[in-house]
């Protein structure tokens, strides 16, 4: 749990200086290098034990798209090739992604059969998650204030019309800052506390001065199908209480 932990809090302050993107790949080499760790854990903790099944079709969808994608893109006439040819093996811009679905496939199997499989483990998951939320929206508030940054992202000036391009909360870039609160934004509707719905509003706000659309369409949607989800459980428990 201490390198879930980790992840979670630390995941969205990462940065280098130095290298081309001193946001993204650091961010990426630390995900990529935890995933892993967090796999292997779950794989040589008790090799002598069964693993547990995960019983979600959506596992299953997701590692048959990384193979089936990988295969599609693999340059055939590659192996035919003669010493002159330079034809290049793989598209990196999509196998990359497709390797990088099928490590986040195998570590949300370990997380869903060894380290989220005790009572208090996801609703702890979820409290580091909104604490990481309210502690992004937090530096937004304060670089949309003009203060100084604790990660220098480039000019901020604060000029109408572009008044959400100094509200970046660590991440470099406004789009990931949006996509990275939209995914999350359900989060707080977890707990029947008016703090949490306080959470959800900063992160509503924050979401609205980035200016990404389409980050605003994904939390539509997520939140959409928390909605939904809690919709569809109390549907079906009224209609098993009709049948009983």
């Amino acid at each position: 749990m201490r390198l879930l932990q980790v992840l979670t809090l630390a995941l969205p302050w990462v940065a280098v200086p130095g290298v081309s993107n001193p946001y993204l790949e650091p961010r990426a080499l630390l995900l990529t290098a935890g995933l892993w760790g967090l796999t292997f854990w779950g794989l040589l903790k008790s090799p002598a034990q069964e693993m547990p099944s995960c019983r979600n079709p959506w596992l299953v969808w997701a590692g048959g798209y990384a193979i089936a994608l990988g295969l599609w893109r693999f340059h055939w006439p590659f192996l035919h090739r003669v010493d002159s040819d330079s034809t290049i093996i793989y598209n990196s811009y999509i196998w990359e992604p497709s390797v990088a679905l099928a490590v986040a496939v195998l570590a949300a199997w370990v997380l869903a059969t060894r380290v989220l499989s005790w009572a208090a483990a996801v609703p702890r998951l979820t409290q580091w998650s909104c604490c990481s939320l309210l502690l992004v929206c937090s530096y937004g508030f304060i670089q949309l204030a003009g203060l100084d940054q604790f990660y220098v992202q480039g000019p901020s000036g604060n000029t109408m019309g572009h008044l959400w391009t100094t509200v970046r909360a660590g991440f470099g870039n406004p789009e990931h800052l949006g996509l990275y609160l939209a995914l999350l934004a359900p989060l707080p509707l977890l707990f029947a506390s008016r703090k949490y719905l306080m959470l959800l509003f900063l992160v509503v706000l924050v979401l609205w001065l980035t200016g990404s659309h389409g980050s605003w369409l994904i939390a539509a949607i997520s939140l959409g199908s928390y909605g939904f989800s809690r919709g569809w459980a109390r549907w079906h428990r009224r209609g098993r209480c009709l049948l009983l």
